[in-house]
């Protein structure tokens, strides 16, 4: 009963030539030239960067790596007494793969996101176990085959989309991170590599291959396994629930034939796992044994989960939504480590967000995302490796069908233990209306593999549901965030320039590749002229432009969040386009990929404070001397305890509104409404509320800027045939 990762032994690898996926035979192994080091879990291009044949950064002008297939190797001592059985599990391998034992194939594999496990008993040599994968260059991808309709639509609907989505996309015809094929925040990298762990598993005559998990709040368990086993008799099975509280232990017989079963239990008076907001994010452990022969421990909680109108209810408790949408890490996602997931989800916590987007164009992370979310109560919207297939869709095809069958099933069974996760979603910015089949496979391969229940949502956006883009691609005044009227905003956003000494980095250093993504320039002038001190003085000093840059990012989406805020609950949330960036750039991200913040993720402190205290009042506008400032006075309670204070609006450190006010659970109060002549024009507004010489929630107001005039009608069109294109 051992298991270890390989990750530590000295692995190799080398450039073979093309073969078809399908060829009957395709050990060429001999054909290497040259074995060289080798980093698991890594990537092709890191590998060869790091034996100097790739130059700094390697995603650039190394598009020839794509057209070679590619072979990893490692062999490695394992002790195996009489009767005991050797598996080889690989977590993640991108994209087409072939897996090898000694001499012989083992595994002939497509697709990312799906587990692979290995029986490697009989090849076991003399204590050594030689274990090979040959990898299919990006090159070898699948590519659309379009109908005679199909290349028909895409000519016309090509020019009316003018994107680089394309259509038709020949990534579509893959479940692989959706990202790597060039996006309008990340280079095309076509990453090739065993970019997830791979664990060896040495058992008795009975292998736990998998096992999931789930408690009800009422105590009923079910747990189900997966068992690869050659014993000829019943297998006895001990389950062990640890927590905060006694352990507790049941037992149970399981016959020898049924590869999977089922068996239930009671727990009695289980603790919740809630929300960091609302409580503790209580966790257990499930300790499975089989005595003499295998072990496996699955972590998980307890909770309800249900979408009632648009508004997410974990333990029958309203949650609203104070979200961040999460893309990769690196563009090499074999690179990030859990301190990267560590450092990151510490930092969306840090700044209030109570909401983890993974955004369907990414990854299934790697299972220390999920655990640290679990871990930091971060509840997390998982979806689907779908994204951005407007005016057209995904393949219809029975090869393509079993392939989504497959990867979304073992995505669901990867991750139903985890309480963070508690809504799926088919994907990214595609019509369910048009990939009806699509969403039946999704909704079947959950239906086959979940033991949780959890709300499925077939798409972002849907019905409700809204990805705000007037403003920054429809050129919208930030203003415009204000007439929302979706139950939720789950992308919005503007782009910023980083941090001065990120771009001093990415431009000093060519690891980072900076000159393959420079923003939107025509939006982010359109924006930035709001927020310079004077537009027809000389060309800004680049600090200027960053500080503008940033402010404008900070103004907009400090109006949407506390619009939508304020708002609930006909609102149910609102998450953040983007929080992270996988490279670096001038994208929407609020920490850089260097992990400095921006402006907007100070403010967010502040927007996604539990308790919010807000002000509605006419934005973007240069006031004058002796005109009537006024707006009204709003405080939001996120928590599920009333909140009293005192409400303070100040005008340059003037009071020109106070009062007091209590706040029940989950509520949102206005408290009041001011009117103030001004004396000279204002330069910026503060808000406090707070009692007994504690302050609750602050918040501030620049007012030096003036918003965009009105969107040019065209794209105003534009954007609304977008939204009902996705329906």
């Amino acid at each position: 009963m051992t298991r270890f990762s390989l990750a530590a032994q000295t692995w190799q690898f080398g450039q073979t030539r093309r073969l078809p996926f399908d060829a009957p035979a395709v050990d060429d192994r001999a054909a290497v030239a040259r074995w060289l080091p080798a980093t698991v879990p890594g990537n092709v291009r890191l590998d060869l960067h790091a034996n100097g044949i790739l130059p700094d950064p390697p995603h650039i002008g190394s598009e020839w790596v794509d057209a070679a297939d590619w072979w990893y190797r490692v062999t490695f001592p394992v002790d195996v007494e009489p009767g005991q059985r050797v598996f080889i599990r690989f977590s993640g391998l991108d994209y087409r793969a072939a897996i090898f034992v000694g001499d012989d194939e083992c595994a002939r594999h497509e697709g990312m996101f799906s587990w692979v496990t290995v029986d490697a008993t009989d090849h076991i040599r003399a204590g050594m176990c030689r274990l090979a994968v040959r990898l299919w260059g990006s090159g070898a991808l699948p590519r659309r085959n379009l109908s005679r309709r199909q290349k028909l639509w895409q000519a016309i609907a090509q020019r009316l989309q003018n994107s680089w989505t394309g259509v038709y996309p020949d990534r579509s015809a893959t479940l692989k991170m959706q990202m790597s094929f060039g996006w309008d925040f990340a280079p095309r990298v076509l990453t090739t590599g065993i970019w997830d762990d791979v664990t060896c598993i040495i058992t008795g005559d009975t292998f736990i291959e998998s096992a999931g998990i789930a408690v009800t709040p009422d105590g009923r368990g079910t747990i189900r396994m997966r068992l690869n086993t050659h014993s000829p008799t019943d297998v006895p099975l001990a389950l062990t629930v640890t927590g905060d509280d006694a352990p507790h232990t049941f037992r149970f017989t399981i016959p020898p034939a049924p590869p999977e079963t089922t068996r239930t239990f009671r727990l009695p008076a289980p603790k919740l796992w809630q929300p960091w907001d609302a409580g503790t994010p209580h966790l257990y452990t499930a300790r499975l044994e089989i005595p003499g022969s295998d072990a496996l421990s699955v972590r998980f909680g307890v909770r309800s989960v249900a979408l009632e109108n648009r508004q997410f209810r974990i333990n029958h408790a309203p949650t609203f939504a104070r979200g961040v949408n999460w893309v990769p890490a690196d563009i090499f996602p074999g690179r990030i480590t859990p301190a990267d997931y560590r450092d990151l989800l510490t930092r969306a916590k840090a700044c209030g967000a109570n909401f983890i987007r993974v955004w369907g164009g990414g990854l299934r992370e790697k299972a220390a995302f999920y655990d640290l979310c679990d871990e930091l109560g971060l509840p997390v919207w998982q979806e689907f490796p779908l994204a951005c297939l407007f005016l057209g869709g995904a393949p219809q095809s029975a090869d393509f069908l079993a392939l989504l069958r497959q990867e979304i099933g073992a995505i669901v069974r990867q991750l139903d233990a985890h309480p963070s996760v508690v809504v799926w979603c088919g994907g990214n910015e595609f019509s369910p209306r048009r990939n009806r089949a699509v969403i039946r496979t999704m909704a079947r391969a959950i239906a086959e593999n979940a033991l949780s229940s959890r709300p499925f949502l077939p798409a972002s956006p849907a019905p409700g549901d809204a990805h705000n883009w007037l403003v920054w691609h429809g050129k919208a005044p930030l203003n415009t965030f204000k007439r929302e009227r979706a139950h939720f905003l789950s992308e919005f956003g503007l782009q910023a320039l980083p941090h001065a000494d990120t771009l001093a980095a990415a431009l000093e250093n060519p690891r980072t590749g900076w000159e393959t993504i420079h923003g939107d320039t025509d939006k982010l002038r359109h924006y930035l002229r709001g927020f310079l001190p004077d537009e027809h003085a000389r060309p800004p000093a680049l600090g200027a432009l960053i500080e503008a840059s940033q402010q404008a990012q900070a103004a907009g989406l400090q109006l949407a969040i506390e619009h939508m805020r304020r708002r609930k609950p006909r609102t149910g949330g609102v998450w953040v386009w983007q929080f992270n960036e996988p490279l670096p750039a001038i994208s929407w991200a609020v920490l850089d990929y260097f992990r400095r913040p921006k402006l907007a993720y100070e403010g967010l402190r502040n927007w996604f404070n539990p308790v919010l205290v807000s002000v509605d009042f006419p934005v973007g506008k240069l006031w004058r001397a002796g005109e009537v400032f006024s707006g009204a006075v709003w405080v939001v309670n996120d928590t599920a305890q009333a909140v009293g204070g005192a409400c303070r609006v100040r005008l340059d450190g003037r009071d020109i509104f106070t009062e007091t006010v209590t706040a029940p659970a989950h509520s949102s109060v206005r408290v009041g409404t001011f009117a103030h002549r001004l004396a000279h024009p204002p330069v910026e507004m503060t808000a406090t509320f707070g009692a007994d010489n504690a302050i609750h929630s602050e918040n501030r107001y620049p007012l030096h800027w003036r918003d965009t005039p009105p969107a040019p009608w065209q794209l105003i069109i534009r954007r609304w045939l977008a939204d009902r294109i996705l329906r």
